[in-house]
């Protein structure tokens, strides 16, 4: 998958492009989303069994350690690591390539500069909400409470979240997190379950008659009338354009996104955005 080293990627995890450093918490946190999202175990071998959401047996530490070009110092009381500025300037091209051409870790490059950019605390909530089984011994998960009972601000990162995954991943990773989706959706269960059908079926797009009793049934069901609006659009959009979403990876990742409720009631600007988007690709659509 990686064609590179285990004990490699903690340098790819550091890897910035302008060499900014990263800190502590946000590498252990990015190293975890990116593990949990491909469903990994052992990639990270300098991890042990355990490195996130607490890394009690100081692993990484231990790893970064090890290497005398990684600088690790101190900004805002907290420990902080970035390279050092000769092996940045030697490698930081051969790094960069190898980054772009393999989406792996790309992945895992996005996940890092989405851990760094803005509230931390917002991202480990979203974290926490994705993967709330591994926050049993959290020392923050009370703090974190009010970001995670924050319905639409949890959804807002979401779809930042995924909007990170790389085109050429977005499938299998799409398919390993579909269910832990369910606690985003505003929908009573019944139609939680039934739009989680909804989504696999074009995610894969196998079988894809399916889906249509599946929507109409939704649509018929549904109280937000904005939300209605929207699933009779990817609904027409279907029925019309079937070869091309069929054959477009980023069509079906648009539409997947725009399938999950994002707010507690959907906006119409929503459906107004999604049918620009097909505008621009040369799709039938609905006015």
């Amino acid at each position: 998958m990686f064609e590179i080293q285990d004990n490699e990627l903690v340098l790819f995890s550091i890897f910035d492009k302008e060499n900014r450093p990263i800190g502590k918490t946000e590498l252990i946190k990015s190293i975890f989303l990116f593990s949990k999202l491909l469903n990994l175990s052992d990639i990270f071998k300098f991890s042990g069994d355990l490195f996130g959401p607490n890394e009690d047996d100081n692993c990484i530490t231990a790893e970064i350690d090890r290497h005398d070009y990684i600088i690790s110092t101190y900004e805002k009381d907290t420990n902080v690591y970035y390279f050092d500025t000769i092996f940045f300037n030697k490698y930081k091209t051969k790094f960069a390539q190898k980054i772009e051409s393999n989406p792996y870790l790309r992945l895992l490059n996005r996940l890092t500069n989405f851990m760094k950019c803005g509230e931390l605390s917002i991202k480990i909530a979203l974290i926490y909400s994705i993967f709330p089984e591994y926050t049993s011994d959290s020392s923050i998960k009370e703090d974190l409470k009010p970001f995670i009972s924050n319905k639409p601000l949890m959804n807002r990162y979401l779809r930042d979240l995924l909007h990170l995954i790389p085109l050429k991943t977005f499938k299998e990773i799409f398919d390993l997190i579909l269910i832990r989706l369910e606690p985003f959706v505003f929908l009573n269960e019944e139609n939680t379950e039934k739009l989680i059908k909804a989504m696999r079926i074009i995610n894969n797009f196998d079988t894809i008659d399916l889906i249509y009793p599946l929507l109409n049934s939704l649509i018929l069901s549904v109280t937000d009338i904005n939300y209605k609006y929207l699933l009779e659009y990817i609904l027409f959009l279907l029925k019309n354009n079937t070869k091309e979403i069929r054959n477009d990876i980023l069509l079906r990742q648009i539409l997947l996104i725009s399938m999950l409720k994002l707010m507690y009631e959907s906006e119409r600007s929503i459906v107004h955005e999604l049918m620009a988007e097909f505008r621009k690709m040369y799709l039938k659509f609905s006015l």
